[in-house]
């Protein structure tokens, strides 16, 4: 009775750390991108995303 328990355990902990793991990607370039408009509006004065 053990064993299936430890089966399920182990991988609702993998699927639960690939979830992580893929927030913290996610996350990361979400905030790459930011950065990287904020640098690129201060740079070329707010041309790019303020037309609209």
């Amino acid at each position: 009775m053990s064993t299936p328990t430890i089966t399920i355990v182990l991988t609702g902990m993998r699927i639960l750390t690939g979830t992580a793991i893929a927030l913290a990607i996610g996350a990361t370039i979400m905030l790459a991108a930011i950065l990287h408009d904020i640098i690129g509006e201060r740079r070329h004065g707010y041309t790019r995303r303020r037309r609209g």
